[in-house]
């Protein structure tokens, strides 16, 4: 069992990862010009989902018995309330910023709600199923289940 755990944290671990590298990559493959538009929510995504890898990496520490989290747990706390700040501050970005072509705008968007729905993945409520009507049911009758970072944070704040 303990060796299925440490499977699924790893490949959560190596996944997030990945996935803020790829981004990275992406966008400066596909953004020749260097628009504050784009570049924001992308740096944003990434500094979330490298929040994610770290914190399957530190549930990864945590299976070795000796290993006490908290200080990590209390870190979290933090990037919890400046990831909302860094959320918000896009939303001048976006509306007074010089004009930008329409793809750029959907692109724009497209990052920074997808941004959104990671932080929420990831400090609010589980939106991450193997199956999408897995999710859809648990919308419906509304019963998402905090994610396994704010039981963590949660966990620490009683303490």
């Amino acid at each position: 069992m303990r060796k299925k755990i440490k499977k699924e944290l790893l490949k959560l671990f190596l996944g997030e990862l990945l996935s803020s590298l790829l981004f990275l990559f992406c966008y400066f493959i596909w953004f020749k010009e260097n628009q504050i538009q784009i570049a924001y929510p992308v740096a944003l995504l990434c500094f979330i989902l490298f929040q994610g890898s770290f914190y399957w990496f530190i549930c990864l520490l945590k299976l070795n018995n000796n290993f006490n989290d908290i200080k990590y747990i209390k870190i979290f706390l933090i990037f919890k309330y400046v990831d909302i700040i860094l959320l918000a501050v896009y939303i001048p970005i976006l509306v007074f910023s010089p004009s930008i072509s329409k793809l750029y705008y959907i692109g724009s968007i497209f990052l920074i709600s997808f941004t959104l729905i990671e932080y929420i993945n990831y400090y609010i409520v589980r939106l991450s199923y193997p199956k999408i009507n897995i999710l859809m049911k648990k919308i419906t009758n509304k019963k998402l289940t905090k994610s396994s970072l704010a039981k963590d944070i949660e966990r620490i704040k009683k303490k």
